[in-house]
């Protein structure tokens, strides 16, 4: 049975994991002396020795428990979705792809930083290696982004089949997840993908187990 302090909790994880969420991207995106696109690779090389720390801390001590928490916060509002939709199971597809992808593309980007910190030998500056774990990271936190929108268009038509949530909101939080996948487009989807997290976890944590309707 889902009591009021289990849904509050998850919503409180919610929001919490969207901040660490951001606060990893920053860290993993952000930085003096970031490379320009058409930088050698020696230039490359240089800026991830550099940015060990950082890239690891983004990575291992903030993305990945928000990414967690994110995944305790669905589940809990898996739970208020109807057993048998079809928008219920492709709502937990997109979420476990969501954090299988955006988990890896994190790790693939760090890879190459921290190369520098446990294998002294790897100085060579033509880093190929840094280039595609970067290129790599960031095409797969791309495809998470997608997931994510998929996540949020079939979660509001799941509450909405069962009356959990007004038609203003799940069309609101289409109009959001269609403004996650466009905005991926040029980089920043993720932060309207958060901004519905944030948005989930006030609303579970506003959750009471009569609730009919409410504002996601």
């Amino acid at each position: 049975m889902r009591s009021s302090l289990v849904m509050r909790s998850a919503g409180i994880a919610g929001v919490v994991g969207a901040v660490l969420i951001l606060g990893g991207l920053y860290l993993s995106t952000t930085g003096s002396g970031v490379p320009d696109q058409d930088a050698e690779a020696a230039s490359w090389a240089a800026w991830a020795r550099s940015r060990e720390g950082p890239l690891e801390l983004g990575a291992y001590v903030l993305l990945f428990p928000g990414l967690i928490l994110f995944l305790g916060m669905f589940s809990a509002l898996a739970g208020l979705l109807p057993s048998d939709g079809i928008w219920t199971r492709m709502a937990g597809y997109g979420a476990v792809s969501f954090f299988v992808l955006f988990a890896a593309g994190a790790a693939l980007a760090s890879t190459a930083a921290s190369t520098y910190g446990f294998y002294k030998a790897f100085d060579d500056p033509a880093a190929l290696t840094v280039l595609t774990g970067a290129t790599a990271g960031y095409h797969f936190q791309a495809l998470a982004v997608w997931s994510l929108s998929l996540t949020i268009v079939a979660t509001a038509l799941a509450l909405r089949s069962s009356d959990a949530i007004s038609s203003r909101t799940s069309v609101s939080s289409i109009g959001l997840a269609a403004l996650t996948a466009a905005a991926n487009l040029i980089g920043f989807g993720i932060v309207f993908g958060l901004i519905w997290m944030v948005g989930v976890g006030i609303w579970l944590v506003r959750w009471a187990p009569r609730q009919v309707s409410g504002a996601l």
